[in-house]
């Protein structure tokens, strides 16, 4: 797997895990507030906090390129990392609309409708949209609901969500996305119904590709009120939820494609958390003022 990350005030890095081979490029900063990377296949890109405003767009030979796609907040890479997703400013503003599928390396253009403005990217496709009724994922077979109560983290394979009967009596299920069926989780501390976004602007997957592990946000019940939530990982099986650190200790999250590890940045530095161990490891002390990350398989 690969880190890209850009930090250090003006530093692209491209970090080789396995090899701990380290390529760094010096890219212009966008002119306001932090710069928001998005992590393609053989590309990268550098979304305006301004509409007014070029994308600047790096490819893995170092070639660098603007163009004209949109802001920060409209931009989201496509699961398969070929192209891009670009909200309509009516889904910017929180109403309906368009979302576009542009191709960057790969892939074709595309265009999809959606009720409201969307959640995060579904790992099967499409997008999650949170409305009146529940959790739906929009795609353009159609819409199809995920939950009727409030979803707290998605996969490929399951989602777990807290629902609630006819006289609220409310648990925590883990719902199988092939046959829909649920299974109570016996979770020992209360989870956060709000997402945990990760990588984008939109947020990506939450459950390790093995559909074991998912983060999560705990909250106690005497700190609701402070809204002070810590991060923890839960473990879809047993309902056990190990705590990582308090949620403002995190910045952006991902997991590795074998679903060990959970990537983040902590302090500007980006580490890896071992479930299996509970250690915390740096990943490279070249990489400081970490900004924005993401990770993606190494190219050939």
């Amino acid at each position: 797997v690969e880190i890209v990350a850009f930090g250090n005030g003006r530093q692209l890095w491209r970090l080789d895990l396995s090899t701990g081979r380290l390529v760094t490029q010096d890219v212009r900063r966008q002119p306001f507030g932090r710069m928001h990377l998005v992590v393609g296949t053989d590309w990268v890109m550098f979304p305006p906090a301004d509409l007014d405003l070029p994308t600047i767009v790096v490819d893995d030979a170092g070639v660098v390129s603007e163009a004209s796609y949109g802001a920060a907040w409209q931009i989201a890479a496509t699961a398969d990392g070929g192209g891009i997703w670009v909200m309509s400013s009516n889904l910017s503003d929180g109403g309906d609309g368009t979302i576009e599928r542009v191709p960057i390396s790969s892939g074709e253009s595309a265009e999809l409708a959606l009720p409201g403005p969307p959640s995060r990217l579904d790992p099967l496709g499409g997008f999650v949209v949170d409305a009146p009724g529940g959790s739906f994922t929009v795609t353009r077979d159609g819409v199809t609901r995920i939950t009727d109560g409030e979803l707290i983290a998605i996969g490929r394979d399951v989602a777990v969500a807290e629902e609630c009967d006819a006289v609220l009596e409310c648990s925590v299920v883990a719902i199988d996305r092939g046959s829909a069926d649920r299974r109570p989780i016996a979770v020992e501390r209360p989870l956060d119904a709000r997402f945990l976004t990760s990588i984008g602007i939109i947020g990506g997957e939450s459950v390790t590709p093995g559909g074991d592990l998912a983060m999560v946000q705990v909250v106690n019940p005497s700190d609701r009120s402070s809204g002070q939530p810590t991060i923890g990982v839960l473990d879809i099986a047993t309902g056990e939820v190990t705590e990582v650190g308090p949620a403002q200790d995190i910045d952006q999250a991902a997991w590795s494609p074998d679903g060990t590890l959970l990537f983040y940045i902590s302090g500007g530095k980006p580490v890896a958390y071992e479930h299996a161990t509970g250690e915390v490891h740096a990943l490279a002390p070249e990489l400081l003022a970490v900004e924005s990350f993401g990770i993606r398989p190494v190219s050939p």
